[in-house]
């Protein structure tokens, strides 16, 4: 068996900008690598993101952390989040957040799920603090916790709405996938679909990037499962009015 390739000086500081950060796209991760390298006058290969990162995975795993790759469901781009991959409840957040903060949260993530359409007004999410069973928290409170809960980019807000944002998604996914039987995945890209275009006919789900990527390699407007009219808005139109967490 070849041995394990040893971490260096530049995996050690990337991982520590990654604990600092939690989640970074994949511009500024190409950014962090090449400066980590430059630091410490290692290689640098512009290509070897995802090899630079496994060997830091294989020395954090057995500690149950990773750092994970996945996209955003708004404009399609590669974000790296590091990962607790020992869920049972809310254990990334476990450290971070009190327990009627996390219930908060919790609340706040099963009605974004159940939306239908990936996201809540913060008023009804505040309203949630009435349903709060372990105690009681105030709605200036509550305020101040989504307030922090977008800085430390577990969700995203726009326009007075919050959605799960791509590191919640990247860590979530398989506690989600567990607690909500009814979630709907991307016929495409076969990941969590909160947002994204409805077939008219089957009702199946796919991400705005997802149609955009599918319908460039074909022409035929059609339903990537059942094959009739897709009744959606072009993936240009979409791309303009697309968010940024």
């Amino acid at each position: 068996m070849a041995a394990q390739e040893r971490m260096s000086s530049s995996h050690r500081l990337f991982l520590q900008k990654m604990m600092a950060h939690g989640c970074l796209d994949v511009a500024s991760s190409v950014k962090v690598h090449k400066e980590c390298c430059h630091q410490f006058k290692e290689h640098y290969a512009h290509d070897q993101l995802d090899a630079f990162i496994g060997v830091i995975n294989n020395h954090i795993r057995p500690f149950f952390m990773v750092i994970k790759k996945g996209t955003s469901e708004e404009d399609g781009k590669t974000h790296y989040a590091l990962i607790n991959i020992e869920q049972n409840e809310v254990t990334l957040l476990a450290s971070d957040y009190s327990e009627v903060e996390l219930e908060l949260f919790n609340k706040t993530m099963e009605l974004i799920v159940d939306s239908g359409v990936g996201m809540a007004s913060s008023m009804d999410i505040l309203n949630l603090v009435d349903q709060l069973q372990c105690k009681k928290m105030k709605k200036g409170s509550a305020e101040l916790l989504l307030q922090r809960l977008v800085q430390d980019k577990w969700l995203c807000m726009e326009n007075g709405y919050l959605s799960l944002s791509p590191r919640c998604l990247i860590e979530m996914d398989p506690f989600i996938r567990s607690r909500f039987s009814n979630v709907e995945i991307c016929s495409l890209c076969h990941k969590i679909a909160l947002k994204g275009q409805v077939c008219s006919n089957c009702s199946v789900k796919v991400h705005a990037p997802c149609s955009a990527k599918f319908f460039k390699r074909n022409r035929s407007r059609v339903c990537p499962r059942c094959k009739s009219p897709w009744i959606n808005e072009p993936p240009g139109e979409i791309s303009k009015a697309m968010r940024q967490c």
